[in-house]
């Protein structure tokens, strides 16, 4: 995990807390812009070993975050969002996303 990761959410973040987790909502123009979108996620979650509860409601994409083995928020959810914030960000169609990171190793 990253020491300078923190409990708190960036200022502009997609992101929200909202009763014990983390959450995030998308909207986009159609199913399969937000079916592309949930695939990033997708890799994202194994990139990192972590995974978000993912809900999709025609354009609509809701992100829930939280490590039900602890119970709850814990440093490895708030680095997650950290470290997938920029990666996950909505692109302008035809732009290429930023070179990856080194993903984090959890004994």
């Amino acid at each position: 995990m990253n020491p300078k990761s923190s409990t708190r959410l960036r200022p502009g973040t997609a992101w929200k807390r909202r009763r014990g987790w983390l959450v995030r909502e998308e909207r986009f123009a159609d199913f399969q812009q937000a079916m592309r979108w949930v695939r990033r996620v997708a890799r994202e979650a194994e990139r990192w070993n972590h995974h978000p509860e993912i809900h999709v409601r025609w354009n609509t994409v809701t992100l829930r975050l939280r490590t039900e083995e602890e119970g709850g928020l814990t440093p490895r959810d708030w680095h997650w969002v950290d470290v997938t914030e920029d990666r996950l960000r909505r692109r302008p169609a035809g732009t290429r996303r930023p070179k990856p990171s080194a993903p984090v190793t959890h004994d």
